[in-house]
């Protein structure tokens, strides 16, 4: 490929190009939350980037990512106000 059509392939979600047959034959497959474990959900792109969503269009809510991103989100402040003793 050359580098613009790396660069492209680049910005879609992790196994997204698993879901082509073919070369031109485009089939969804389900995927699963990586926090949560909820089935059956399929990679959409929508006005804030790629979320995943129901096979009707609901964007899945993951409370398990939303923990993780908060606790995430609380160790790096602790890291910039508690830096290593050393």
């Amino acid at each position: 490929m050359g580098d613009m059509a790396d660069l492209i392939a680049q910005s879609f979600p992790d196994g997204y190009w698993e879901d082509y047959e073919s070369e031109n034959e485009y089939i969804p497959k389900p995927k699963e939350c990586t926090y949560c474990g909820h089935r059956n959900l399929y990679w959409t792109l929508t006005g804030n980037g790629w979320r995943l969503t129901t096979k009707n269009g609901e964007l899945h809510s993951c409370q398990a990512f939303f923990k993780a991103k908060e606790a995430s989100e609380t160790r790096k402040k602790k890291e910039v106000f508690d830096p290593p003793a050393g």
